[in-house]
Formats: C-alpha cells, sequence, structure tokens
C-alpha cells in the first residue's frame, strides 16, 4: 500500500486538481439535493492525497492551504459563470472535506509509516 501511495497520491492530486478547476467552468446542469456533500467529498478527496505526495509536514500543510484558497477562489469565479453562482456554503463544505481528507490522509500515512515491531516481523504471513 505504501509503495502505491508513494507512487500514485501525486499524480491522482494533480488529476483531481485539473477535475475541479475544469468543472467550475461547466454551467450546473440543474439542482443536486446533496451539493454539499458532493463539495466535501471532493476537496476531501484531494486533500487526503496530500500527504503521500509531500513527506515534508510544511509542504503538507501549505498545499492544503493552497487547497483551501483554491476552494475560495474558485466559489468566487463561478459568479462569472452563466449558470453558476458562488456559495460561502460551497466554501464551508469545501474546507470541512478537505480537513477531514487531510486528517484521515494523515492517520493513514502514520499508519502505514510505523515500521514493524520485532514480534511483527517474526510472525509467519
Amino acid at each position: 500500500m505504501k509503495q502505491f501511495l508513494q507512487k500514485w497520491a501525486g499524480p491522482i492530486l494533480i488529476a483531481c486538481t485539473i477535475a475541479v478547476v475544469i468543472s467550475t467552468f461547466i454551467p450546473a446542469l440543474g439542482h443536486v439535493k446533496h451539493d454539499k456533500l458532493g463539495h466535501g467529498l471532493v476537496f476531501g478527496g484531494m486533500c487526503f492525497f496530500i500527504p503521500f505526495t509531500f513527506w515534508a509536514p510544511a509542504k503538507t500543510f501549505l498545499t492544503y492551504g493552497g487547497i483551501v484558497a483554491l476552494s475560495g477562489f474558485l466559489e468566487i469565479l463561478q459568479s462569472f459563470v452563466p449558470g453558476r453562482t458562488a456559495s460561502f456554503e460551497d466554501m464551508i463544505a469545501n474546507i470541512i472535506g478537505s480537513t477531514l481528507g487531510l486528517l484521515l490522509g494523515l492517520i493513514l500515512k502514520k499508519c502505514v509509516s510505523t515500521p514493524a515491531t520485532p514480534d511483527q516481523e517474526a510472525s509467519p504471513k
């Protein structure tokens, strides 16, 4: 799992970010019932991969801050896109999702980065 995350976290993070930016400029297809949940899941998914992309804590939190700032910027840009509106509630959902995603990523990173104890190494697999 650790090798997979080290190899693919960066490309997945970049692809998700590009998809979010592009989707900002696509007119809405109508009212979505669980819009806030979707915002939280998308930004949470992006931030989940940050700890595996940048192993240095400073870069991790700088990237997290950048994604939160991007969230606000994209919400403002939506007010200029026909069929889209800016929403403070969407931005809050983005921030909550980003924070939860980052926390889950940090927890998983700690789990996969913890060295095995001598008892775990001796046990048969």
